[in-house]
């Protein structure tokens, strides 16, 4: 039945390309993945404006030449220059375009790139403060103006220079206070971070050449402000990420790799890799190859365990009265050697791993090991030692807090333990938050390990491409990270057909809504105060780094949202600021430079869409 429903869903996402395009060229079809631009349009751009009131209006979220009303046609190469000397005013004329001579005092209204010639297809050559003053000595039939710049000339767009000098703002140095929640992640895991491919947003200097993004709030239903409160600070983020299982055969090839762990257009930017460590060692090569590329790529390689060797393990009659299986209390000492043996054989093939679980869902047990809450905290006081790695809790199927708190109240175990991982299915939201980590867990991680979101059965809950359930996914991170501080969010397959990936090895709805943080929200990362719920609907989340602000905001409404943003404590002067959005009919789809005033901006939140606002120093 499912391979049936995808089939319909593929027919019907053609019937509506052919719809959509005979209606509207520039709009992409709900079976068409919108890549993030890394082209530029054909004007000039800003990296900060003071006055929004003043910037020019464009009327639609792509900025195409035909769409930018203040857009020239672009030049070409500059010919001979031919002198007129007939007119009163003496003129240069090119193939291309022809420069009327002025003399005037002007002033940069904000940073403005400066350029050979008078479009944005000529070389940069520099750039002007916000607030520099400069001499005009010509009027291109472009619109741009010719100026006088290091001993010769350059052109800047007549849309950034002014009569009168600006008044410019400096956002106030904030000193952070860290909260009692927050937590650092370690050293190993900032070094993944900094080896990481970097997200995939659009260098700066191409920004500057695109057209300044002013949105249209006319017709949207007026939100609640945002505001964002940088100095108030939570948890450290330390990345997103998913299972592969080659033993199961589910396995990613060289290319999904790459898609997976790459941060450049069209991939996730996956920063954690969970593998299992099988009770046969002769399935351990099969996990090398994906582990392999991805801490390769900068990636955490985290381990979990679902079975010992048979010879370890016995049969035994559980509180339920089922039979259910476990390790023997004799072998304890062995099973640690042998996860130990794993570690050793994998950093021999070039793989360290971060972190080893000892037991999946041990509160469920179906067909893999059991463990009493008693069991646990023995094998972690008296055996776990001989791991050389981090040691995770054993990760409960439903955030069984009993077992957690037996390991956080007692001082041997958790002196023992670097991290509290769990799975989320079927676990409320009220049961997110968990106080006792907070007030207990000083200096150890806190990660969600497993999840399929939703995991019910009905429709088509199992199609990852499916909007009306794919949206639930970003709802499931914001969830994770909001509401119950998680550090690290990790999906069930990576590659699957309810996966981020699908069968085909190509991203899915559901991956999108993953890689609206996973790209932006980089390991290291903090995540900082932020109004969350601004009207019916909309959930928004905030993440700083050093001259880097991240705003993710899911509107799961049938309203179109004028969206307002207030930011407070930033530490740093606002360059420019980036949206890229993913909905029923685009896939991280971006919009270049948005207007913005002071530490404020504005923006229309598209119903039913998941937005990400990646907001830089200059």
């Amino acid at each position: 039945m499912k391979f049936y429903n995808r089939f319909v869903a593929l027919l019907t996402a053609l019937v509506l390309t052919v719809t959509m395009f005979a209606g509207c060229a520039n709009t992409a079809s709900s079976d068409e993945v919108t890549e993030p631009s890394i082209a530029t349009s054909d004007s000039e751009v800003i990296s900060e404006v003071t006055e929004a009131t003043t910037t020019e209006e464009v009327t639609t979220t792509e900025l195409t030449t035909a769409e930018v009303t203040t857009t020239t046609e672009a030049t070409t190469s500059p010919a001979t220059t031919i002198t007129t000397a007939t007119v009163a005013t003496t003129e240069e004329t090119t193939a291309a375009y022809t420069v009327e001579d002025m003399s005037a005092v002007m002033y940069a209204k904000a940073s403005v790139n400066v350029r050979s010639g008078p479009s944005t297809d000529y070389d940069r050559i520099g750039h002007l403060d916000e607030g520099e003053e400069v001499t005009v000595t010509g009027l291109a039939s472009t619109g741009w103006y010719r100026i006088s710049f290091e001993g010769g000339e350059g052109f800047v767009s007549n849309n950034y220079l002014v009569t009168e000098k600006p008044v410019t703002t400096t956002a106030a140095t904030t000193t952070t206070a860290t909260t009692a929640t927050t937590t650092s992640v370690t050293t190993a895991a900032t070094t993944a971070a900094t080896t990481a491919a970097t997200a995939a947003s659009t260098s700066s200097d191409d920004i500057r050449d695109e057209e300044l993004y002013t949105p249209n709030l006319s017709g949207a239903t007026l939100s609640g402000t945002v505001t964002i409160s940088a100095s108030k600070e939570y948890q450290t983020i330390i990345g997103f990420g998913g299972m592969n299982y080659p033993t199961w055969g589910v396995e990613l090839n060289a290319s999904e790799r790459e898609t997976v762990f790459g941060n450049d257009e069209d991939e996730l930017g996956f920063t954690i890799l969970r593998i299992h460590i099988d009770g046969n060692k002769n399935n351990w090569s099969k996990e090398v190859a994906t582990a392999k590329y991805a801490y390769d790529s900068g990636a955490l390689v985290v381990a979990s365990v679902w079975t010992a060797p048979e010879s370890m393990m016995e049969t035994f009659t559980n509180s339920s009265g089922e039979e259910a299986i476990r390790v023997k209390y004799s072998s304890y000492a062995d099973f640690a050697e042998y996860l130990n043996d794993f570690v050793e054989y994998m950093s021999g093939k070039g793989v360290e791993i971060y972190a080893l679980s000892f037991s999946n869902e041990p509160d469920w047990a179906e067909g893999w090991l059991a463990w009493t809450t008693d069991e646990i905290i023995d094998f972690i006081v008296n055996y776990s030692d001989v791991i050389d790695c981090k040691l995770m809790t054993p990760e409960t199927y439903q955030y069984n807090k009993s077992m957690y708190n037996a390991i956080l109240n007692n001082s041997a175990a958790l002196s023992r333990i670097d991290i509290v991982a769990t799975h989320l299915y079927g676990t409320a939201l009220s049961n997110y938050k968990y106080s006792l980590f907070e007030s207990k867990g000083t200096g150890k991680e806190l990660w969600m390990t497993e999840i399929i979101e939703p995991s019910g059965t009905g429709g088509n809950q199992y199609d990852a491409n499916d909007w009306e359930y794919a949206i639930g996914v970003a709802e499931s991170v914001h969830n994770s990270l909001v509401k119950g501080n998680f550090q690290a969010y990790l999906w069930w397959y990576i590659k699957r057909f309810y996966g981020p990936l699908g069968e085909d090895g190509e991203i899915t709805k559901r991956g999108y809504c993953m890689a609206q943080y996973s790209k932006f929200v980089r390991p290291g990362y903090v995540r900082v105060s932020a109004t969350e719920t601004p009207a019916t609907g909309v959930s928004v989340s905030a993440y700083k780094d050093d001259g880097k602000l991240v705003i993710v905001v899911i509107n799961d409404s049938n309203k179109k949202y004028a969206q307002t943003f207030d930011i407070n404590g930033l530490g740093f002067d606002i360059g420019y600021i980036e949206a890229y959005t993913t909905d029923e009919n685009v896939s991280l789809e971006r919009t270049g430079n948005i207007a913005y005033d002071g530490d404020s901006f504005s923006y229309v939140l598209g119903t039913y869409s998941v937005t990400t606002f990646v907001i830089s120093e200059y």
